[in-house]
């Protein structure tokens, strides 16, 4: 891979061949390349981070899942 939109262009064949229409699978792998990059970003400008939480949160968005409930206070 050689650039983002080489992974862009990866993810949107993987949705298409997954059953999404060509223009619903681009934006998917657009939506995803970008949550991809502010991860990487968050991971390495900000130490003590919960990127799991935030990778949970987008496959629960993808899979049509209510978004996952708050934790207590603690």
């Amino acid at each position: 891979m050689e650039s983002i939109d080489d992974l862009t262009v990866m993810l949107s064949s993987l949705a298409e061949r997954e059953g999404l229409e060509a223009k619903d699978a681009r934006e998917v792998a657009a939506i995803t390349t970008a949550a991809i990059r502010g991860l990487l970003l968050q991971e390495l400008l900000t130490t003590g981070t919960r990127s799991e939480d935030a990778v949970t949160f987008i496959l629960r968005m993808r899979e049509g899942r209510a978004a996952p409930r708050s934790r207590p206070e603690r």
